[in-house]
């Protein structure tokens, strides 16, 4: 078994290892009261590098929504002290997302002007 240590040499209890795990709880729960209350019995000096985890993981959980209303709603159930992370990067994902769709929508009707071409 992996032993997870902190900087100050403190193990993190089984309940939260690994810390992906932890911050994975934390994005799986429902309301800012059961996530705070999750986040206060985790030891102090892991908190911050589980933050890092949890932030990014309620943002792509919620990205993954497809309905905006439903974005919203989930993003009303992270604490404050996260939200205006986890909303910078619910916006990024998306607007990454509509990139990548939109390069592979010009690629195929490139490649079906090409494909004529050469018929």
């Amino acid at each position: 078994m992996t032993r997870f240590l902190s900087r100050a040499g403190h193990e993190l209890p089984a309940e939260f290892s690994p810390p992906e795990k932890a911050a994975e709880r934390i994005a799986a729960l429902n309301t800012v009261a059961e996530r705070e209350a999750l986040w206060l019995r985790m030891p102090e000096d892991w908190r911050p590098m589980i933050e890092i985890l949890a932030v990014h993981a309620m943002a792509s959980r919620i990205a993954d929504m497809p309905q905006k209303f439903d974005r919203q709603n989930a993003i009303a159930s992270v604490p404050e002290l996260w939200r205006e992370q986890v909303k910078a990067l619910v916006i990024s994902f998306w607007q990454t997302r509509e990139s990548r769709a939109q390069y592979q929508a010009e690629l195929r009707a490139r490649r079906e002007r090409e494909s004529r071409r050469a018929a």
